[in-house]
Order: structure tokens, then sequence, then C-alpha cells
């Protein structure tokens, strides 16, 4: 996810899908993670990763609401 976010500098990063269904202990794994790297570099502490961080509601079929959405620009 660091990755990501460092090579596209997207605002947002929403796991869903079957991960999003482990729930909050997935979404806290993650965010305490990304916390412990910003403690060791003051820049990846500037970017608040872990506030990027959020789930997809479980009922909410992400894969194709964004198929329809990337669909729909071409």
């Amino acid at each position: 996810m660091r990755l990501l976010v460092l090579t596209t500098d997207v605002r947002h990063v929403v796991l869903g899908g079957g991960v999003a269904q482990l729930g909050t202990e997935l979404l806290v794994a993650v965010q305490d993670a990304l916390r412990e790297q910003a403690k060791v570099s003051a820049f990846l502490g500037s970017l608040k990763l872990a506030e990027r961080v959020s789930l997809a509601p479980t009922h909410v079929p992400v894969a194709a609401v964004g198929a329809a959405v990337l669909g729909r620009r071409s």
C-alpha cells in the first residue's frame, strides 16, 4: 500500500472485496504497520498514510462498480 501511495499519490486507499470481509482487524493491522513505518521516517510520517486507509462496506460490490466507472470513461 505504501508503494501505491508513493507512486500514484492517491488520497484514499479503500480495501474492498474479499479482503474487506476480514473487517476492522485487517484495517487496524494495516494502519498499525503504516504508523510503525512512519515512526522511522519523517517523510513517511508527513504523508499520514494510515489515515488514508479505509474499508469498503462489505455489501458494496466494489469490483463491479470500479469496472463500470472504467468502462464509462472509455
